[in-house]
């Protein structure tokens, strides 16, 4: 309803505010017509409108054209819902809930009145702490203000000294500022629950009262519709929570460089011992095909196979890739085509490096190598032209792979799960994640600590 305010169905009352709205009637009423109703209606089901509650219950379904009485209850989204909304086909805005588990509303009641009880308890614990739990809050965000305060006269005092070549960057580096924070801790958390403590206190006393009135009939859908807004002042609850938990500036690894002019933050990363793929994923190193690199692969085969994959390189003229054939260790290159010094492959782990050398667990099978590819260098696969077709994938598990040049490290890629949960590989002086360019998604394994 808003902030609307809610008049008398009267006509002669029509500017009267309401105070009562009769289910069974359809109407509001003023004081004046709650006396004249109750005489000639004294079994009806009134419902008191709380200027503090925008949302009045009716006990009638408020979808578009439905206005039909809460009758039943929608086990799958929490929800009562009219016979409309179970419609066998969905038309016109009914059918919502036709392939969600419903059930009538009298036999969800004695499981409402059951977690009545336990949510009850679970407020009357929480009300003990909410209000120490927001002035906590409160403080971080001052804090946490505080420094993105200090931080930000900091970027300023630099920038004065070269302010007029340098604007750009300064606003860009500000608004990066705002928007880590922001991804930190929200401060609307304050203002969205500014009224959770008495919102709590009124479900509390709400709750206690409404033991009494389970037996009512009339007033099943009212009880059931309290009972969910208590359980959703739960869900803000454990939100606010989880909140606090977060709140700490000892995890806030958000950190200004002067030095080098740019805001730095951590990225979050869960660290895996392998990532795992089928044959059909794939990553783009970003690096083209050239011997002045080498390239090295820490890997394991998933299992033993019988027929020609690639699980590293490029797969087209002038050939270097590396991969099985018959259980053998093999490596392709235009000069040095299908290659062997091994006459077996297992499942136990393996470090293969490609560059002018390419050397096996140590072992050199060739050297003096040179190739010079405009194609980037796969994992996993081998660039073809270009583009993948996965028709010659490994079922391989990497632990690591890195990229050097010059004896300098320039590349060092780690297995992970990302801070959505999607394995791949961080390159850790990038600070950057290199996902599956393949079908499906990686599968993984994690680390296993003595």
């Amino acid at each position: 309803m808003g902030d609307k305010i809610i008049y008398c169905s009267s006509k002669a009352h029509e500017k009267r505010d309401a105070i009562l709205y009769c289910q069974k009637c359809g109407i509001y009423m003023c004081n004046k017509c709650e006396i004249f109703h109750l005489n000639l209606f004294s079994e009806h089901s009134l419902y008191k409108i709380d200027k503090n509650n925008k949302d009045i219950f009716t006990g009638i379904c408020k979808e578009e054209n439905h206005n039909e009485p809460l009758e039943f209850f929608c086990k799958t989204h929490n929800k009562l819902c009219c016979s409309s909304c179970l419609c066998k086909i969905r038309h016109k805005g009914k059918g919502q809930h036709k392939d969600c588990n419903v059930c009538i509303i009298e036999e969800i009641k004695e499981d409402k009145k059951k977690r009545l009880k336990q949510n009850i308890k679970k407020l009357q614990n929480f009300s003990q702490i909410i209000e120490e739990s927001m002035k906590k809050i409160n403080i971080e965000i001052q804090k946490i203000n505080e420094k993105k305060e200090n931080m930000k006269k900091e970027i300023q005092k630099l920038f004065t000294k070269f302010r007029n070549n340098l604007n750009e960057k300064e606003d860009e580096m500000l608004i990066e500022i705002d928007k880590q924070f922001d991804l930190y801790l929200k401060e609307d958390i304050i203002k969205e629950n500014k009224n959770l403590s008495n919102e709590i206190k009124i479900s509390i006393e709400k709750g206690i009262t409404m033991d009494n009135d389970w037996n009512d009939n009339n007033k099943i859908s009212l009880l059931i519709n309290d009972c969910i807004n208590i359980e959703r002042i739960i869900e803000k609850i454990c939100i606010i929570n989880d909140s606090i938990k977060k709140c700490d500036l000892n995890n806030l690894k958000i950190i200004y460089d002067d030095e080098n002019n740019k805001i730095i933050k951590e990225i979050p990363f869960t660290k895996l011992e392998y990532i795992e793929s089928s044959g059909k994923q794939f990553i783009d190193t970003k690096i083209k095909g050239n011997s002045n690199y080498n390239f090295i692969i820490d890997f394991s085969l998933s299992k033993i196979i019988h027929h020609d994959t690639k699980f590293f390189g490029i797969d087209s003229d002038p050939k270097v890739c590396a991969g099985t054939i018959s259980s053998k260790f093999r490596f392709f290159h235009t000069v040095h085509y299908y290659g062997e010094k091994f006459n077996y492959m297992d499942t136990n782990r393996h470090k293969c490096t490609i560059g002018k050398n390419v050397i096996f667990d140590n072992n050199i099978i060739f050297s003096n190598l040179s190739f010079n590819h405009p194609y980037n260098m796969y994992l996993f696969n081998s660039n073809k032209n270009g583009f993948n077709k996965n028709e010659y994938g490994s079922s391989i598990k990497l632990y690591g792979a890195k990229i050097t040049l010059n004896n300098n490290l320039i590349r060092d890629f780690i297995p992970v799960l990302d801070f959505s949960g999607i394995p791949c590989l961080l390159e850790k002086i990038e600070k950057k994640f290199y996902y599956n360019l393949g079908e499906g998604a990686f599968t993984y394994g994690k680390i296993k600590w003595l």
